[in-house]
């Protein structure tokens, strides 16, 4: 999904939000799903569908890990800023 996601045109996702998308581990952990998340929602730089496709990669990413929301969100050290 990563590789789909950074091989979109720009129209839906911008290109920082495909710098962070890069960022991720081959497997993406939810906490990197969740940073992209926040990013793209707070400076609307990816679509309606982009926000849909990283909210279904996180859901899966937090059942892979054995993990819920508040246990990642509470590691989401940007959202402290």
């Amino acid at each position: 999904m990563k590789d789909l996601l950074l091989q979109a045109p720009d129209s839906p996702i911008d290109a920082q939000l495909k710098n962070l998308i890069g960022k991720w581990s081959v497997t993406p952990k939810s906490i990197e799903v969740l940073e992209s998340l926040d990013h793209c929602v707070r400076y609307s730089s990816g679509s309606d569908f982009v926000v849909s496709v990283l909210r279904a990669i996180l859901e899966q990413s937090m059942k892979v890990e054995n993990t819920d929301y508040d246990t990642v969100v509470s590691q989401a050290t940007w959202r402290n800023i």
